[in-house]
Protein backbone atom coordinates (compact mmCIF):
# COMPACT_ATOMS: atom_id res chain seq x y z
CA UNK A 1 0.00 0.00 0.00
CA UNK A 2 1.32 3.43 -0.90
CA UNK A 3 1.89 5.54 2.18
CA UNK A 4 0.45 9.05 1.70
CA UNK A 5 2.88 11.96 1.84
CA UNK A 6 3.48 13.55 5.22
CA UNK A 7 2.39 17.02 4.16
CA UNK A 8 0.10 17.93 1.27
CA UNK A 9 -0.41 21.63 2.04
CA UNK A 10 2.73 23.45 0.97
CA UNK A 11 4.93 21.57 -1.54
CA UNK A 12 4.48 22.47 -5.20
CA UNK A 13 5.54 19.85 -7.79
CA UNK A 14 7.03 21.03 -11.08
CA UNK A 15 7.29 18.65 -14.01
CA UNK A 16 10.74 18.86 -15.64
CA UNK A 17 10.15 18.54 -19.39
CA UNK A 18 13.86 18.64 -20.24
CA UNK A 19 14.35 15.35 -18.36
CA UNK A 20 12.10 13.59 -20.86
CA UNK A 21 13.73 11.67 -23.66
CA UNK A 22 10.36 11.68 -25.43
CA UNK A 23 6.62 11.97 -24.71
CA UNK A 24 4.08 11.04 -27.34
CA UNK A 25 0.45 10.06 -27.78
CA UNK A 26 -0.25 6.62 -29.23
CA UNK A 27 -3.12 5.51 -31.42
CA UNK A 28 -4.71 3.56 -28.56
CA UNK A 29 -5.31 6.81 -26.65
CA UNK A 30 -2.55 6.33 -24.10
CA UNK A 31 0.79 8.12 -23.93
CA UNK A 32 4.29 6.70 -23.87
CA UNK A 33 7.33 8.40 -22.40
CA UNK A 34 10.92 7.76 -21.36
CA UNK A 35 12.96 9.47 -18.65
CA UNK A 36 16.53 10.46 -19.47
CA UNK A 37 17.56 9.65 -15.89
CA UNK A 38 16.11 6.13 -15.99
CA UNK A 39 16.49 4.77 -19.54
CA UNK A 40 16.56 1.24 -18.12
CA UNK A 41 12.79 1.49 -17.59
CA UNK A 42 12.36 1.70 -21.38
CA UNK A 43 9.08 3.28 -22.48
CA UNK A 44 6.33 3.75 -19.92
CA UNK A 45 2.58 4.10 -20.38
CA UNK A 46 0.46 6.95 -19.07
CA UNK A 47 -3.32 7.34 -19.32
CA UNK A 48 -5.14 10.62 -19.91
CA UNK A 49 -5.72 11.21 -16.20
CA UNK A 50 -1.98 10.86 -15.67
CA UNK A 51 -1.41 13.44 -18.40
CA UNK A 52 -3.81 15.83 -16.68
CA UNK A 53 -1.87 15.43 -13.44
CA UNK A 54 1.38 16.07 -15.35
CA UNK A 55 0.00 19.27 -16.87
CA UNK A 56 -1.09 20.55 -13.45
CA UNK A 57 2.43 20.12 -12.07
CA UNK A 58 3.63 23.57 -13.08
CA UNK A 59 5.28 24.53 -9.80
CA UNK A 60 2.45 26.98 -9.09
CA UNK A 61 0.01 24.52 -7.44
CA UNK A 62 0.24 22.55 -4.23
CA UNK A 63 -0.82 18.90 -4.08
CA UNK A 64 -3.98 20.08 -2.35
CA UNK A 65 -4.78 22.48 -5.20
CA UNK A 66 -4.13 19.79 -7.81
CA UNK A 67 -6.52 17.52 -5.94
CA UNK A 68 -9.18 20.25 -5.78
CA UNK A 69 -9.01 20.90 -9.54
CA UNK A 70 -9.28 17.23 -10.46
CA UNK A 71 -12.01 16.73 -7.87
CA UNK A 72 -14.08 19.33 -9.71
CA UNK A 73 -13.53 17.48 -13.01
CA UNK A 74 -14.20 13.99 -11.65
CA UNK A 75 -16.97 14.48 -9.10
CA UNK A 76 -18.00 10.82 -9.52
CA UNK A 77 -14.65 9.62 -8.12
CA UNK A 78 -14.19 9.50 -4.36
CA UNK A 79 -11.88 12.10 -2.88
CA UNK A 80 -9.72 9.39 -1.25
CA UNK A 81 -9.25 7.45 -4.50
CA UNK A 82 -8.42 10.60 -6.43
CA UNK A 83 -5.92 11.77 -3.83
CA UNK A 84 -4.24 8.35 -3.83
CA UNK A 85 -4.00 8.36 -7.63
CA UNK A 86 -2.48 11.87 -7.63
CA UNK A 87 0.08 10.89 -4.99
CA UNK A 88 1.00 7.68 -6.82
CA UNK A 89 1.42 9.39 -10.20
CA UNK A 90 3.44 12.33 -8.87
CA UNK A 91 5.60 10.07 -6.71
CA UNK A 92 6.31 7.89 -9.78
CA UNK A 93 7.25 11.00 -11.79
CA UNK A 94 9.55 12.07 -8.97
CA UNK A 95 11.23 8.66 -8.77
CA UNK A 96 11.83 8.90 -12.53
CA UNK A 97 13.58 12.26 -12.09
CA UNK A 98 10.72 14.19 -13.69
CA UNK A 99 9.58 16.30 -10.71
CA UNK A 100 11.27 19.16 -8.89
CA UNK A 101 9.78 20.46 -5.67
CA UNK A 102 9.20 24.06 -4.73
CA UNK A 103 9.23 23.73 -0.99
CA UNK A 104 9.89 20.51 0.89
CA UNK A 105 9.51 17.14 -0.81
CA UNK A 106 6.58 15.35 0.89
CA UNK A 107 7.83 11.94 -0.24
CA UNK A 108 11.30 12.18 1.29
CA UNK A 109 12.29 10.80 4.69
CA UNK A 110 9.23 8.59 4.82
CA UNK A 111 8.88 6.45 7.96
CA UNK A 112 11.30 8.77 9.79
CA UNK A 113 11.95 7.93 13.43
CA UNK A 114 13.93 9.70 16.14
CA UNK A 115 17.09 7.93 17.32
CA UNK A 116 18.17 10.42 19.93
CA UNK A 117 18.06 14.13 20.66
CA UNK A 118 19.28 15.23 17.21
CA UNK A 119 19.50 12.00 15.18
CA UNK A 120 16.82 10.30 13.12
CA UNK A 121 16.51 7.22 10.96
CA UNK A 122 14.57 6.93 7.72
CA UNK A 123 14.29 4.93 4.51
CA UNK A 124 16.52 6.40 1.82
CA UNK A 125 15.06 7.50 -1.50
CA UNK A 126 16.56 8.53 -4.83
CA UNK A 127 17.36 11.99 -3.52
CA UNK A 128 19.66 10.48 -0.87
CA UNK A 129 21.89 8.64 -3.37
CA UNK A 130 24.57 11.35 -3.44
CA UNK A 131 24.94 11.32 0.36
CA UNK A 132 24.99 7.52 0.43
CA UNK A 133 27.78 7.47 -2.14
CA UNK A 134 29.76 10.03 -0.13
CA UNK A 135 29.39 7.93 3.02
CA UNK A 136 30.47 4.74 1.24
CA UNK A 137 33.51 6.47 -0.20
CA UNK A 138 34.79 7.07 3.34
CA UNK A 139 35.11 3.29 3.59
CA UNK A 140 36.63 2.80 0.14
CA UNK A 141 33.40 1.49 -1.35
CA UNK A 142 33.10 0.68 -4.18
CA UNK A 143 36.85 1.18 -4.74
CA UNK A 144 39.65 1.26 -2.21
CA UNK A 145 41.13 4.72 -1.73
CA UNK A 146 44.28 5.94 -0.04
CA UNK A 147 44.12 7.68 3.33
CA UNK A 148 40.64 6.43 4.18
CA UNK A 149 38.99 7.87 7.25
CA UNK A 150 37.88 4.35 8.18
CA UNK A 151 39.67 1.28 6.94
CA UNK A 152 36.73 -1.11 7.23
CA UNK A 153 32.99 -0.85 7.75
CA UNK A 154 31.39 -2.63 10.67
CA UNK A 155 30.04 -5.16 8.21
CA UNK A 156 30.33 -5.62 4.46
CA UNK A 157 28.79 -8.69 2.83
CA UNK A 158 31.80 -10.73 1.62
CA UNK A 159 30.07 -12.13 -1.46
CA UNK A 160 28.52 -8.93 -2.80
CA UNK A 161 30.65 -7.24 -5.49
CA UNK A 162 31.97 -3.83 -4.48
CA UNK A 163 31.04 -2.34 -7.84
CA UNK A 164 27.45 -3.06 -6.89
CA UNK A 165 27.58 0.12 -4.84
CA UNK A 166 28.49 2.78 -7.35
CA UNK A 167 26.08 5.67 -7.83
CA UNK A 168 24.23 4.28 -10.85
CA UNK A 169 23.68 0.86 -9.30
CA UNK A 170 22.52 2.29 -5.95
CA UNK A 171 20.03 4.50 -7.76
CA UNK A 172 18.65 1.51 -9.65
CA UNK A 173 18.48 -0.61 -6.49
CA UNK A 174 16.37 2.03 -4.77
CA UNK A 175 14.24 2.65 -7.86
CA UNK A 176 13.50 -1.03 -8.47
CA UNK A 177 13.21 -1.83 -4.76
CA UNK A 178 15.82 -4.61 -4.85
CA UNK A 179 17.84 -3.35 -1.88
CA UNK A 180 16.73 -1.00 0.84
CA UNK A 181 18.99 1.56 2.49
CA UNK A 182 17.98 2.46 6.04
CA UNK A 183 20.03 5.47 7.07
CA UNK A 184 20.71 7.54 10.15
CA UNK A 185 21.14 11.27 9.94
CA UNK A 186 22.35 13.95 12.32
CA UNK A 187 22.57 17.66 11.55
CA UNK A 188 21.56 16.92 7.93
CA UNK A 189 24.52 14.55 7.49
CA UNK A 190 24.35 10.77 7.09
CA UNK A 191 26.07 9.02 9.98
CA UNK A 192 25.40 5.38 9.11
CA UNK A 193 23.33 2.91 7.16
CA UNK A 194 22.05 -0.65 7.06
CA UNK A 195 21.22 -2.16 3.68
CA UNK A 196 18.99 -5.19 3.19
CA UNK A 197 18.34 -7.00 -0.06
CA UNK A 198 14.68 -7.54 -0.82
CA UNK A 199 13.27 -10.94 -1.85
CA UNK A 200 11.44 -11.32 -5.17
CA UNK A 201 7.80 -12.28 -5.46
CA UNK A 202 8.59 -15.10 -7.91
CA UNK A 203 11.19 -16.81 -5.69
CA UNK A 204 10.16 -19.23 -2.92
CA UNK A 205 12.94 -18.07 -0.59
CA UNK A 206 11.57 -15.09 1.34
CA UNK A 207 14.93 -14.16 2.81
CA UNK A 208 16.53 -10.75 3.13
CA UNK A 209 20.32 -10.55 3.35
CA UNK A 210 22.34 -7.89 5.13
CA UNK A 211 24.48 -6.06 2.57
CA UNK A 212 26.21 -3.27 4.47
CA UNK A 213 26.44 -1.90 7.98
CA UNK A 214 28.64 1.15 8.32
CA UNK A 215 28.82 4.28 10.40
CA UNK A 216 30.87 7.45 10.45
CA UNK A 217 31.12 8.26 14.14
CA UNK A 218 29.28 8.36 17.44
CA UNK A 219 28.19 5.34 19.48
CA UNK A 220 29.97 1.99 19.35
CA UNK A 221 28.97 -0.07 16.30
CA UNK A 222 27.10 -2.73 18.27
CA UNK A 223 24.92 -0.19 20.09
CA UNK A 224 24.38 1.93 17.00
CA UNK A 225 23.43 -0.95 14.71
CA UNK A 226 21.21 -2.52 17.31
CA UNK A 227 18.94 0.52 16.95
CA UNK A 228 19.25 0.93 13.18
CA UNK A 229 18.84 -2.79 12.48
CA UNK A 230 15.67 -2.93 14.60
CA UNK A 231 14.36 0.07 12.67
CA UNK A 232 15.08 -1.60 9.32
CA UNK A 233 13.56 -4.96 10.20
CA UNK A 234 10.44 -3.37 11.69
CA UNK A 235 9.87 -1.45 8.46
CA UNK A 236 10.33 -4.37 6.07
CA UNK A 237 6.60 -5.19 5.84
CA UNK A 238 5.90 -1.54 4.95
CA UNK A 239 8.56 -1.06 2.28
CA UNK A 240 8.19 -4.45 0.56
CA UNK A 241 5.49 -4.93 -2.09
CA UNK A 242 2.30 -6.28 -0.46
CA UNK A 243 2.60 -9.70 -2.17
CA UNK A 244 5.98 -10.37 -0.52
CA UNK A 245 6.30 -11.51 3.06
CA UNK A 246 9.86 -11.77 4.30
CA UNK A 247 10.42 -14.72 6.66
CA UNK A 248 14.16 -14.71 7.45
CA UNK A 249 17.17 -12.41 7.78
CA UNK A 250 20.63 -13.73 6.86
CA UNK A 251 24.14 -12.47 7.52
CA UNK A 252 27.22 -13.94 5.81
CA UNK A 253 30.41 -13.86 7.86
CA UNK A 254 33.91 -14.56 6.56
CA UNK A 255 36.54 -16.46 8.53
CA UNK A 256 40.13 -16.67 7.40
CA UNK A 257 42.59 -19.56 7.54
CA UNK A 258 43.29 -18.89 11.21
CA UNK A 259 39.58 -19.06 12.00
CA UNK A 260 39.50 -15.37 12.87
CA UNK A 261 36.26 -13.42 12.68
CA UNK A 262 35.06 -9.96 13.56
CA UNK A 263 34.06 -10.34 17.19
CA UNK A 264 31.98 -7.16 17.14
CA UNK A 265 29.66 -8.42 14.42
CA UNK A 266 29.43 -11.84 16.11
CA UNK A 267 28.41 -10.12 19.36
CA UNK A 268 25.83 -8.12 17.45
CA UNK A 269 24.39 -11.22 15.74
CA UNK A 270 24.23 -13.12 19.02
CA UNK A 271 22.41 -10.25 20.73
CA UNK A 272 19.89 -10.09 17.87
CA UNK A 273 19.00 -13.77 18.00
CA UNK A 274 20.93 -14.98 14.96
CA UNK A 275 22.14 -18.58 14.99
CA UNK A 276 24.64 -20.35 12.75
CA UNK A 277 22.80 -22.04 9.91
CA UNK A 278 25.66 -23.35 7.80
CA UNK A 279 29.40 -23.17 7.23
CA UNK A 280 31.01 -23.48 3.82
CA UNK A 281 34.63 -24.57 3.68
CA UNK A 282 36.84 -22.70 1.21
CA UNK A 283 33.75 -21.13 -0.33
CA UNK A 284 35.60 -17.97 -1.38
CA UNK A 285 38.98 -19.55 -2.02
CA UNK A 286 41.62 -21.49 -0.09
CA UNK A 287 41.46 -20.77 3.62
CA UNK A 288 38.35 -18.62 3.46
CA UNK A 289 35.32 -20.13 5.16
CA UNK A 290 31.86 -18.61 4.96
CA UNK A 291 29.46 -18.83 7.87
CA UNK A 292 25.76 -18.21 7.39
CA UNK A 293 23.86 -16.78 10.35
CA UNK A 294 20.08 -16.54 10.25
CA UNK A 295 17.18 -15.43 12.34
CA UNK A 296 13.49 -15.83 11.66
CA UNK A 297 11.37 -12.74 11.35
CA UNK A 298 9.00 -12.25 14.26
CA UNK A 299 5.33 -12.37 13.32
Amino acid sequence: MMVPPKNTKGPQPKFVEENLDYFREEKEGCFTFLSKQHPETQQLLLNRTGVEIKELCTGARTLEEIHAQLRARYSNVSSHTLRQDINNVIRSFWKLGLIEWIGSNPFSKMYAQKMGNTAEAYVATEEDVGEIVALLQKFGIPKEQEHLEHKKPFYENPVFPRDGYDETVIRQKIFFNTEGFFVSCEDHTLTGLVSLTFPNAWLPDRTTIIGLMLKANGETPVVFFSKLFDFAVALLPSVLPPQIRCTKVKCLQLQDSENMANERILDFLSAKGFSEEAKFKDELGWGKDLQVFSRWMLA
